[in-house]
Protein backbone atom coordinates (compact mmCIF):
# COMPACT_ATOMS: atom_id res chain seq x y z
CA UNK A 1 0.00 0.00 0.00
CA UNK A 2 2.48 2.29 0.87
CA UNK A 3 4.41 1.42 -2.45
CA UNK A 4 1.39 2.52 -4.26
CA UNK A 5 0.91 5.29 -2.71
CA UNK A 6 4.73 6.53 -3.16
CA UNK A 7 4.14 6.06 -6.72
CA UNK A 8 0.74 7.84 -6.97
CA UNK A 9 2.62 10.99 -5.08
CA UNK A 10 5.24 10.26 -7.52
CA UNK A 11 2.80 10.77 -10.66
CA UNK A 12 0.85 14.11 -9.28
CA UNK A 13 3.75 15.19 -8.55
CA UNK A 14 5.38 14.82 -11.62
CA UNK A 15 2.40 15.75 -13.75
CA UNK A 16 1.64 18.82 -11.59
CA UNK A 17 5.48 20.06 -12.05
CA UNK A 18 5.17 19.23 -16.00
CA UNK A 19 1.09 21.16 -16.32
CA UNK A 20 2.93 24.11 -14.06
CA UNK A 21 6.27 24.14 -16.37
CA UNK A 22 3.61 24.44 -19.95
CA UNK A 23 1.41 27.40 -17.56
CA UNK A 24 4.72 29.32 -17.27
CA UNK A 25 5.75 28.79 -20.72
CA UNK A 26 2.01 30.01 -21.55
CA UNK A 27 2.10 33.09 -19.69
CA UNK A 28 5.60 33.97 -20.70
CA UNK A 29 4.26 33.42 -24.13
CA UNK A 30 1.44 35.85 -23.51
CA UNK A 31 3.17 38.29 -21.90
CA UNK A 32 5.77 38.26 -24.73
CA UNK A 33 2.51 38.58 -27.28
CA UNK A 34 1.25 41.55 -25.37
CA UNK A 35 4.34 43.34 -25.60
CA UNK A 36 5.16 42.86 -28.86
CA UNK A 37 1.76 43.82 -29.55
CA UNK A 38 1.99 47.12 -27.72
CA UNK A 39 5.16 48.03 -29.49
CA UNK A 40 4.13 47.69 -32.97
CA UNK A 41 1.12 50.18 -31.89
CA UNK A 42 3.43 52.69 -30.11
CA UNK A 43 5.66 52.15 -33.44
CA UNK A 44 2.60 52.57 -36.10
CA UNK A 45 1.94 56.20 -33.98
CA UNK A 46 5.53 57.09 -34.07
CA UNK A 47 5.81 56.37 -37.80
CA UNK A 48 2.29 58.68 -38.86
CA UNK A 49 4.27 60.96 -37.96
CA UNK A 50 7.84 60.84 -39.55
CA UNK A 51 8.68 63.33 -42.24
CA UNK A 52 11.98 61.64 -43.75
CA UNK A 53 13.02 58.05 -44.49
CA UNK A 54 16.16 58.41 -42.04
CA UNK A 55 13.60 59.02 -39.55
CA UNK A 56 11.70 55.52 -40.67
CA UNK A 57 15.31 53.69 -40.65
CA UNK A 58 15.99 55.48 -37.23
CA UNK A 59 12.79 54.22 -35.64
CA UNK A 60 12.55 50.65 -37.35
CA UNK A 61 16.01 50.35 -36.20
CA UNK A 62 15.66 51.15 -32.29
CA UNK A 63 12.11 49.04 -32.03
CA UNK A 64 14.29 46.04 -33.77
CA UNK A 65 17.17 46.51 -31.40
CA UNK A 66 14.09 46.33 -28.96
CA UNK A 67 12.98 43.39 -29.81
CA UNK A 68 15.91 41.03 -30.71
CA UNK A 69 19.23 40.81 -29.45
CA UNK A 70 20.74 41.41 -32.80
CA UNK A 71 22.88 43.44 -33.58
CA UNK A 72 20.04 44.70 -36.15
CA UNK A 73 20.40 46.45 -39.47
CA UNK A 74 17.85 48.68 -41.55
CA UNK A 75 19.32 49.74 -45.24
CA UNK A 76 17.14 51.99 -47.52
CA UNK A 77 18.27 53.14 -51.27
CA UNK A 78 20.42 55.48 -52.20
CA UNK A 79 19.92 58.33 -54.90
CA UNK A 80 21.52 55.48 -57.11
CA UNK A 81 18.89 53.40 -55.80
CA UNK A 82 21.13 50.83 -54.52
CA UNK A 83 21.20 49.53 -51.04
CA UNK A 84 22.94 51.97 -48.80
CA UNK A 85 25.00 49.74 -46.79
CA UNK A 86 27.25 49.46 -44.03
CA UNK A 87 30.96 50.39 -44.76
CA UNK A 88 32.98 47.47 -44.28
CA UNK A 89 29.42 45.01 -44.60
CA UNK A 90 30.80 41.12 -45.78
CA UNK A 91 30.07 39.74 -48.89
CA UNK A 92 26.75 37.11 -47.51
CA UNK A 93 25.45 40.15 -45.90
CA UNK A 94 25.70 42.55 -48.66
CA UNK A 95 24.58 39.88 -51.31
CA UNK A 96 21.65 38.65 -48.62
CA UNK A 97 20.22 42.42 -48.45
CA UNK A 98 20.66 42.40 -52.07
CA UNK A 99 18.45 39.02 -52.80
CA UNK A 100 15.63 39.97 -50.45
CA UNK A 101 14.69 43.10 -52.10
CA UNK A 102 15.04 41.40 -54.98
CA UNK A 103 13.14 38.52 -54.16
CA UNK A 104 10.59 40.65 -51.96
CA UNK A 105 10.89 37.66 -49.54
CA UNK A 106 12.34 37.11 -46.05
CA UNK A 107 15.74 34.96 -46.53
CA UNK A 108 17.34 33.26 -43.57
CA UNK A 109 16.74 30.64 -40.73
CA UNK A 110 12.97 28.65 -40.52
CA UNK A 111 12.33 30.42 -44.05
CA UNK A 112 12.98 28.02 -46.77
CA UNK A 113 15.07 30.78 -48.69
CA UNK A 114 19.29 30.48 -47.88
CA UNK A 115 18.84 28.23 -44.99
CA UNK A 116 22.53 28.39 -44.58
CA UNK A 117 22.09 31.87 -43.10
CA UNK A 118 22.39 32.75 -39.28
CA UNK A 119 20.48 36.06 -39.98
CA UNK A 120 17.00 37.08 -40.93
CA UNK A 121 16.67 39.54 -44.27
CA UNK A 122 13.68 41.03 -44.22
CA UNK A 123 12.42 43.01 -47.09
CA UNK A 124 10.55 46.52 -46.47
CA UNK A 125 7.82 46.80 -48.38
CA UNK A 126 4.27 47.82 -48.80
CA UNK A 127 1.72 46.23 -51.39
CA UNK A 128 3.69 45.80 -54.36
CA UNK A 129 6.83 48.02 -53.85
CA UNK A 130 9.82 46.95 -51.84
CA UNK A 131 12.10 50.05 -50.40
CA UNK A 132 14.32 48.80 -48.14
CA UNK A 133 15.60 46.08 -46.49
CA UNK A 134 16.57 45.05 -42.42
CA UNK A 135 18.20 41.75 -40.85
CA UNK A 136 18.37 40.55 -37.45
CA UNK A 137 21.14 38.83 -36.67
CA UNK A 138 21.82 35.05 -34.61
CA UNK A 139 18.37 34.47 -35.66
CA UNK A 140 16.66 30.93 -34.71
CA UNK A 141 14.77 28.87 -37.31
CA UNK A 142 12.80 27.97 -34.18
CA UNK A 143 11.61 31.36 -33.39
CA UNK A 144 8.75 31.58 -36.01
CA UNK A 145 7.12 34.38 -33.35
CA UNK A 146 10.22 35.82 -33.49
CA UNK A 147 10.62 35.83 -37.51
CA UNK A 148 6.62 36.89 -37.74
CA UNK A 149 7.04 40.04 -35.34
CA UNK A 150 10.15 41.12 -36.69
CA UNK A 151 8.51 41.04 -40.24
CA UNK A 152 5.58 43.20 -38.86
CA UNK A 153 8.31 45.97 -37.46
CA UNK A 154 9.68 46.20 -41.35
CA UNK A 155 6.22 46.13 -43.04
CA UNK A 156 5.58 49.49 -40.83
CA UNK A 157 8.45 50.80 -41.96
CA UNK A 158 7.79 49.73 -45.48
CA UNK A 159 4.66 51.48 -45.58
CA UNK A 160 5.64 54.78 -43.85
CA UNK A 161 8.29 54.96 -46.59
CA UNK A 162 6.21 54.31 -49.31
CA UNK A 163 4.14 57.18 -47.62
CA UNK A 164 6.77 59.68 -47.82
CA UNK A 165 7.53 58.61 -51.12
CA UNK A 166 3.98 58.96 -52.70
CA UNK A 167 3.60 62.41 -50.45
CA UNK A 168 7.11 63.36 -51.91
CA UNK A 169 6.03 62.49 -55.65
CA UNK A 170 2.70 64.39 -55.21
CA UNK A 171 3.93 67.84 -54.32
CA UNK A 172 6.68 67.35 -56.70
CA UNK A 173 4.31 67.21 -59.37
CA UNK A 174 1.97 69.84 -57.72
CA UNK A 175 5.37 72.30 -57.63
CA UNK A 176 5.42 71.85 -61.19
CA UNK A 177 1.79 72.15 -62.40
CA UNK A 178 1.78 75.83 -60.32
CA UNK A 179 5.16 76.46 -62.21
CA UNK A 180 3.03 75.79 -65.50
CA UNK A 181 0.27 77.73 -64.39
CA UNK A 182 1.97 80.72 -63.76
CA UNK A 183 4.14 80.55 -66.95
CA UNK A 184 0.79 80.30 -68.80
CA UNK A 185 -0.22 83.34 -67.21
CA UNK A 186 2.82 85.31 -67.58
CA UNK A 187 2.77 83.96 -71.27
CA UNK A 188 -0.90 85.40 -71.59
CA UNK A 189 -0.08 88.48 -69.83
CA UNK A 190 2.35 89.25 -72.34
CA UNK A 191 0.35 88.34 -75.25
CA UNK A 192 -2.59 90.72 -73.84
CA UNK A 193 0.44 93.74 -73.36
CA UNK A 194 1.86 92.86 -77.07
CA UNK A 195 -1.62 92.96 -78.64
CA UNK A 196 -2.50 96.55 -79.00
CA UNK A 197 1.16 97.83 -80.41
CA UNK A 198 1.33 94.84 -82.26
CA UNK A 199 -1.83 95.34 -84.11
CA UNK A 200 -0.77 98.47 -85.96
CA UNK A 201 2.25 96.89 -87.02
CA UNK A 202 0.59 94.02 -88.34
CA UNK A 203 -1.13 95.83 -90.86
CA UNK A 204 0.90 97.96 -92.10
Amino acid sequence: NNSIALVALGTVALATSHLGTALRREAEAARLNEQRARQLQALATELASAREPGEVKQLAEREMGRAFAGPCVVALPSFSGELDLPEGSDADFRNAMRACVRESATLGPGTGRWPGLDAWYIPLKSPGHVVGAACVQHALASDLHGREHAQAICALAGQALWRLQLAREMHEAETKAQWHRAQNTFLASISHDLRPPLAPIGGA
